[in-house]
């Protein structure tokens, strides 16, 4: 059999370089990083689709690295699988947008059962449907510091510990994590911690959403926690009109 690819099971977009895909498919691909597309440069993604494609990181999209930005606009994702990132997976330094585009029935052994963000994330209007993770159902947002989040002390923000600015108002680094959900619906999704979203120190923001039916679900009934949202370490989620 043919060996997979290991970047981009149908395309790989390296730094410096653009791609854009209108009106496509793809479907049934495979590949380490990025099942459909991995993304060094630019992707733009217009009335598209992703079925059935497999990776280790990012079953459809992958995109890492810090001239990486993929943006998807009424597009869909189906039934991919990955150990991270079920659909999408947003690596440090990268930035995803979505725009009236839906994913359903993506699956993550870890973190995301639709997108992981480990980075820059928007999601704008659209849904997310019966996606399963063992953190984050729908998307799980993480920073994970080499030494320290903030400060040299190892606080958040300012020298005594406050969130950002000296009134402890959210000022995140450009480097820092941060996710915002706007008009978004979340449905039926499952995770051992965070039936729909599971951050961890990380600022996010959710407006005019709806989370509809989502569960917190293991094996160890014992140890599921939050079937909506599972907010961790030093994050802070601000949730308005929700």
């Amino acid at each position: 059999p043919m060996q997979e690819p290991e970047v981009g099971g149908a395309i790989f977009v390296r730094a410096g370089a653009s791609l854009m895909l209108r009106h496509c498919t793809v479907a049934d691909m495979h590949g380490s990083y990025g099942g459909g597309i991995a993304v060094k440069g630019r992707a733009l993604v217009i009335d598209s689709s992703f079925t059935g494609c497999r990776a280790w990181q990012g079953g459809a999209v992958y995109t890492d690295g810090d001239s990486a930005n993929a943006t998807l606009i009424r597009s869909r994702i189906h039934d991919c699988i990955a150990d991270t990132g079920g659909a999408i997976y947003v690596g440090v330094g990268g930035r995803a947008q979505l725009f009236d585009s839906n994913i359903s029935e993506c699956k993550a052994a870890g973190d995301g059962g639709a997108i992981a963000s480990f980075s820059r994330l928007v999601v704008t209007r659209g849904s997310i449907s019966q996606c399963h993770a063992s953190s984050g159902g729908a998307i799980a947002a993480r920073h994970e510091p080499e030494n320290q989040l903030g400060g040299p002390g190892g606080e958040l923000g300012g020298p005594d510990g406050e969130l950002g600015g000296p009134d402890g108002e959210a000022a995140p680094s450009d480097r820092d994590a941060h996710l915002n959900i706007n008009n978004v619906s979340i449905s039926s999704c499952t995770a051992g911690r965070g039936g729909a979203l599971f951050l961890s120190a990380v600022v996010g923001r959710m407006r005019s959403c709806h989370i509809k039916g989502c569960t917190a679900l293991t094996q160890d009934e014992s140890a599921a926690r939050g079937g909506g949202c599972f907010v961790e370490k030093m994050s802070d989620l601000e949730i308005e009109q929700s």
